[in-house]
């Protein structure tokens, strides 16, 4: 028993229901999953970044308000963010193909 007074989840009941219990090779790919998905992260911070700096290049020359340039800038920034939502929902598709829960 736990100090809470609550027993621990034995080695045959998983700790969150809805969840079985992983072996070590789901464990592993999980990790893996999990240290691509942070790859891909930074990949992502690194072009919002890149975008960052072409707005301050474009305000610093006076080319704000440029619609062509506008248009440009904001149709990049539109495709990143739906990058960003499609590959994270990829991602969580990746972990629930290996942890196949039974829950919703």
């Amino acid at each position: 028993m736990n100090n809470n007074g609550t027993n621990p989840p034995s080695p045959t009941t998983p700790g969150i229901i809805g969840y079985r219990n992983l072996t070590d090779d789901e464990k592993a790919l999980m990790n893996a999953v999990k240290a691509h998905a942070e790859h891909t992260k930074n990949l992502i911070d690194s072009i919002a970044a890149f975008q960052t700096r072409e707005v301050e290049q474009f305000v610093a020359n006076g080319d704000a308000c440029a619609p062509d340039k506008q248009h440009l800038i904001q149709e990049g920034q539109r495709w990143r963010i739906r990058a960003t939502d499609s590959l994270q929902l990829g991602y969580m598709e990746l972990v629930r193909a290996i942890a196949r829960p039974t829950s919703f």
